[in-house]
C-alpha cells in the first residue's frame, strides 16, 4: 500500500520538492519513491520554466528516462510505475505515479496534487515506465 493522503492537495511549485512548499511532477515522484525507501537522483535539478513551450529539448525523454525503463505493450502495470502524458506525440510534459489499480497521483498547475483515474487520462497517456534495477 502506498500512502499518499497527506499530500492530496499540496500546491504545485516549479522545480518543487518538498510537500511544505510544493511539488512539481518530479519533485512529486521523488517524494513518493522516498516514502517506499527509495532514493531517486533529480537529472534535471535546474532547468527553464517554460521548457515544454521551447520544444528545443525533452527532459523527460533525454534525461528521466535514463532511470526507467518503458513497459512493453501489455506489460502488467504495478504501483510506483511512473506515466508519461503529453499532449503532443512523443512530447511527454508531465508524469504521474500509479497508487492504486486503474488510478494515478500527479500534480499539477491547475489543481496541486491530485489522483486522477488512468481511464480519464487515455488519451495522453505516452506510456508507462519502470524503474531499472539498480545493479
Amino acid at each position: 500500500m502506498i500512502r499518499y493522503d497527506d499530500i492530496i492537495g499540496i500546491p504545485f511549485r516549479h522545480k518543487g520538492r518538498d510537500a511544505k512548499t510544493g511539488f512539481d511532477c518530479w519533485g512529486l515522484v521523488i517524494e513518493l519513491y522516498r516514502r517506499n525507501g527509495i532514493e531517486l537522483v533529480d537529472p534535471v535539478p535546474d532547468y527553464d520554466k517554460d521548457w515544454d513551450k521551447k520544444k528545443s529539448d525533452n527532459l523527460f525523454l533525454e534525461n528521466y528516462h535514463r532511470q526507467w525503463r518503458k513497459l512493453d505493450e501489455g506489460e502488467k502495470i504495478e504501483l510506483l510505475d511512473l506515466v508519461f502524458f503529453g499532449t503532443e506525440p512523443s512530447f511527454p510534459t508531465h508524469m504521474g505515479v500509479i497508487v492504486e489499480r486503474g488510478k494515478v497521483l500527479h500534480c499539477n498547475r491547475g489543481h496541486g496534487v491530485i489522483v486522477s483515474r488512468l481511464l480519464r487520462l487515455e488519451e495522453k497517456i505516452q506510456g508507462y515506465y519502470r524503474l531499472k534495477e539498480v545493479s
